[in-house]
């Protein structure tokens, strides 16, 4: 979960780093200033304490929606739960995914030998999404949403997380991100400027 928070959140800030707004690009860079000479482990503190004084206990909760339930003591988050015929609905979207590379093959030998387009992806995604449909409602929704809710002093249903995890979670995505950052913008600032010119002269923006 952390590794794909902090490649979204990363390269986000990486690519506003190189804005053409003034207050978008110096709200990255402070960020990355900020947070990135900063032991991690002092980010992770300072975090489980603004969490400690500010969330709700359990009896108050934050509830948003039945996606997300936030208190200090834990959070609930909206999860996929079996709803019955979870592993027939497992095999029949395997046995999908193999008849769609099978069908976007076909299409590409297809494509090879008349030189026409025979868009391999649109029919094997197609036949892909249509097998998931069809089996969804075949077996009556193997696969539901778990929804969050209190009951008493702790959180049911949908995936839930104590504060320390939390807290973890966000420390290390918030810092590690700004590294991240960094290695975005480097990497863009990296490509030739012939390339860059060369973009622009077929009529791609900057942005």
């Amino acid at each position: 979960i952390g590794n794909v928070l902090t490649l979204i959140l990363g390269t986000l800030l990486g690519i506003a780093r190189l804005s053409g707004n003034w207050i978008v690009r110096r709200t990255a860079g402070a960020y990355v200033e900020a947070l990135r000479n900063v032991p991690p482990l002092l980010v992770i503190i300072f975090v489980n304490a603004a969490a400690l004084t500010t969330l709700p206990p359990i009896q108050e909760a934050n509830e948003v929606g039945g996606l997300l339930v936030v208190s200090v003591s834990e959070f609930g988050v909206v999860s996929l739960g079996s709803g019955g015929n979870a592993g027939s609905f497992s095999a029949l979207l395997l046995g999908g995914l193999v008849a769609a590379l099978a069908v976007g093959r076909w299409r590409h030998r297809v494509e090879d030998r008349t030189g026409t387009p025979a868009h391999p992806w649109a029919w094997g995604g197609g036949l892909f999404v249509v097998t998931a449909a069809a089996g969804y409602a075949a077996l009556d929704g193997p696969v539901v949403l778990s929804h969050p809710e209190v009951e008493g002093l702790s959180v049911v249903g949908g995936a839930r997380m104590g504060l320390p995890y939390v807290a973890v979670l966000v420390g290390l995505v918030l810092y590690t991100s700004s590294h991240v950052a960094e290695i975005v913008r480097g990497s863009i600032l990296a490509v030739p400027k012939g390339q860059t010119e060369a973009a622009g002269a077929i009529g791609l923006s900057s942005v």
